[in-house]
């Protein structure tokens, strides 16, 4: 059985990000989307927790989208977006991202 990765956002409540470092090898292709990384274990509950407390719409899993959150970031500004995913965090912005279920979500897309 293949285990797929968790990727989630809160998109109205705060949250603690759980990001992981992704470091493909040299030969493997470049990662681009939450579902070729490991699953985070604990997202779904750290979701329904954070929802419980501050409410707002959790994207899990396919859900979390860059389009769906683009969408959702645009449809009501919040103060506050807890991401729980992996990234990469990187001195060079074009190297800084973190990953949604289909994509990456690249730090000079947050920048406008």
């Amino acid at each position: 059985m293949r285990r797929r990765g968790h990727a989630g956002a809160e998109v109205d409540g705060a949250e603690q990000g759980d990001f992981a470092q992704v470091r493909p090898h040299a030969e493997q292709r470049p990662v681009r989307s939450a579902r070729r990384v490991p699953a985070l274990e604990y997202v779904p509950q750290e979701l329904r927790k954070i929802q419980s407390i501050y409410g707002g719409r959790p994207l899990l899993n396919r859900d979390f989208q860059v389009a769906t959150l683009e969408r959702e970031i645009e449809d009501q500004p919040y103060s506050i977006v807890h991401i729980a995913s992996h990234g990469q965090f990187s001195s060079n912005r074009k190297e800084t991202f973190v990953l949604a279920y289909n994509d990456r979500l690249d730090l000079d897309a947050w920048s406008a």
